[in-house]
C-alpha cells in the first residue's frame, strides 16, 4: 500500500453568482505551493465565478491510499480507517487542548 498527498484545485459549480457546491476539476499537484499558484492565476479563469481567478481557498489537500492487490488492501484497511479515524478527531481539538495532550 501506498499512501499519496496531493493538492486538488476545486471550483464552484455555479460559475454565475458562486452559490453552488464545490467540485474538483480534474487538476490536481504533489505541491501546495504550485497548487495556489495555478489557482490565484489567469489559468484558473475557466473555472472561476463569472471569469475571476481563484484563491488558495480552491485548492483542497487530498490524501489517496493505493492498493497493488487485493489481499493488500485487506490485510492494511483497518489501519488506514484508524488513521483516518484519529486525524479528523485530532482537527477538532483546539490549541490548548493539543498543548493539554502534549501533541
Amino acid at each position: 500500500m501506498r499512501t499519496t498527498e496531493y493538492f486538488a484545485i476545486t471550483a464552484n459549480s455555479d460559475t454565475t453568482e458562486g452559490r453552488g457546491h464545490k467540485f474538483d476539476t480534474g487538476v490536481v499537484f504533489t505541491n501546495e505551493a504550485d497548487a495556489i499558484a495555478f489557482a490565484t492565476s489567469s489559468r484558473y479563469k475557466h473555472w472561476g465565478v463569472q471569469g475571476t481567478v481563484g484563491s488558495k481557498y480552491d485548492v483542497r489537500k487530498c490524501t489517496t491510499h493505493i492498493f497493488d492487490r487485493l489481499e493488500d488492501f485487506d490485510a492494511n484497511w483497518d489501519t488506514v480507517q484508524k488513521v483516518e479515524q484519529r486525524e479528523k478527531a485530532l482537527a477538532k481539538l483546539t490549541a490548548e487542548d493539543r498543548k493539554a495532550l502534549g501533541l
